[in-house]
């Protein structure tokens, strides 16, 4: 009997595992989905904020809709934004290669190369 509970609490937690994962991955690719969103957003504010929030947290996981915001921004302080996340040159990100995770790889040292100068 005492083995039967065991097996069923073992469910329960597997259960609660797959739930919290499941909630975890659905409000990540939301918050993905309403940054790219934002970036594209016809009001130059909701841009701006959206860089400077991208930014704080991590500017590498959305580097393909930075890279494409910086080709198209016509907006000077999103821009200026910009400039201060990715660089003025965005060419060096754009040439890291095929592969995602070299890609990201080279996002990152270029940005924090970039955030190191500006202190």
């Amino acid at each position: 009997m005492s083995e039967l509970r065991e097996l069923a609490a073992g469910a329960v937690l597997l259960a609660v595992l797959v739930f919290c994962a499941t909630l975890v991955l659905v409000r990540r690719r939301r918050y993905g989905d309403a940054v790219r969103a934002a970036l594209s957003d016809p009001e130059p504010v909701t841009r701006l904020a959206a860089i400077e929030t991208v930014g704080r947290e991590g500017p590498e996981r959305f580097l393909p809709s930075l890279l494409w915001r910086n080709r198209v921004e016509t907006d000077r302080d999103a821009r200026e934004a910009l400039a201060r996340v990715i660089g003025d040159q965005d060419d060096e990100l754009l040439a890291a290669g095929g592969d995602e995770r070299e890609r990201r790889r080279a996002a990152s040292r270029h940005i924090r190369s970039r955030q190191h100068q500006q202190i």
